[in-house]
């Protein structure tokens, strides 16, 4: 392994050597699935910027202590921090220069608890660690080059965002890779490697997307059993991002099944969704006006646009917005 095994097995007697031993620390690791992480990077000018982001799964370093003097104290402090700035170098010096197909060890092996999260994908890329240090920025460029590949039908740079990226801007290319090239191309198996790389990632209304996408690649691959549990997992998320096109398209698939009654129930359904483009499909299917459309055809996908700036995290207030708030990127 690139990484040292005595990386945390310094004796804390040798660490702390001048405070007495009821002061000494505990060391701990945690690790988080889905928590909100926050991650520092610079920004083009050089000035030093925050950026939050949900990741599958963190790990976290840090001491336990307390002490009754300010002495202790000042001593446990410095010690502490000291240890935890070598801990993160170590760390990322092995991430950056000595992590290759000949030494790729799996954080798994090296952090007990850890686990490099599955998601099915081919690109292996999609499911690594990324030392905090470089994630801000990651991110940051993450949803720069995909707010541009995505006003360019640039697929390419979609894919080294699915691949590569970090942060929201991971699902959202996916989503748009899937829809836009994958999809119309027939390349059914790729595009649902990637999706449930998505859905995986869970990013909230994105996910809900990928699995309402998963739906149709599925309908147009001829397999309705594996499109219906789609459709139902994507209806059954809290969000409901995708309650008109899933509530539609699962529709379709009751309708080419015979069951003309689910297929009614779930196109009334989408009559609820607020949203006119399913609500005018479901007026079109249930014969209440305009001509008919083709069953199990794909249609129109659920805005690919999330609910969170890829790149500060901060909610968009309406579905029209089309700038964050707070910092100013097109959403």
């Amino acid at each position: 392994t690139p990484f040292p095994s005595s990386l945390a097995s310094l004796s804390r007697q040798i660490a702390y050597g001048d405070v007495q031993s009821e002061y000494w620390p505990s060391p701990f690791y945690a690790v988080n699935d889905f928590g909100l992480n926050t991650c520092a990077f610079l920004a083009a000018n050089g000035d030093p910027q925050l950026n939050y982001h949900i990741f599958p799964q963190s790990v976290s370093f840090g001491w336990f202590f307390s002490a009754t003097n300010d002495l202790a104290l000042e001593e446990q402090v410095a010690t502490s921090i000291d240890s935890l700035v070598r801990l993160a170098t170590i760390l990322e010096d092995g991430f950056r220069n000595h992590r290759n197909e000949p030494a790729g060890s799996s954080w798994s092996e090296v952090f007990p608890g850890g686990k490099e999260r599955p998601t099915g994908a081919k690109s292996s890329s999609i499911a690594r660690w990324i030392p905090i240090t470089q994630a801000g920025e990651l991110a940051a460029y993450t949803g720069d080059l995909y707010n541009d590949a995505y006003r360019s039908d640039n697929f390419a740079a979609m894919r080294w965002v699915a691949e590569s990226g970090a942060g929201i801007g991971v699902s959202n290319a996916i989503n748009s890779l899937v829809y836009s090239d994958l999809l119309p191309r027939a390349q059914f198996e790729d595009a649902i490697d990637y999706l449930q790389a998505a859905i995986d990632i869970n990013h909230y209304d994105q996910s809900t997307n990928a699995l309402s996408n998963l739906g149709q690649v599925y309908m147009a691959k001829g397999d309705f059993r594996a499109a219906e549990q789609a459709f139902l997992q994507a209806l059954d998320r809290p969000d409901k991002f995708a309650e008109g096109e899933a509530s539609i398209f699962l529709g379709d698939v009751y309708k080419t099944a015979g069951d003309e009654k689910q297929a009614e129930a779930y196109y009334r359904r989408a009559l609820g969704c607020g949203d006119e483009r399913y609500v005018s499909q479901a007026n079109t299917r249930l014969g209440l006006s305009g001509p008919s459309e083709g069953i199990g055809q794909p249609g129109p996908v659920a805005s690919s646009f999330g609910k969170f700036c890829t790149g500060c995290g901060t909610a968009f207030s309406d579905t029209a917005q089309k700038f964050c708030g707070s910092c100013g990127q097109q959403r």
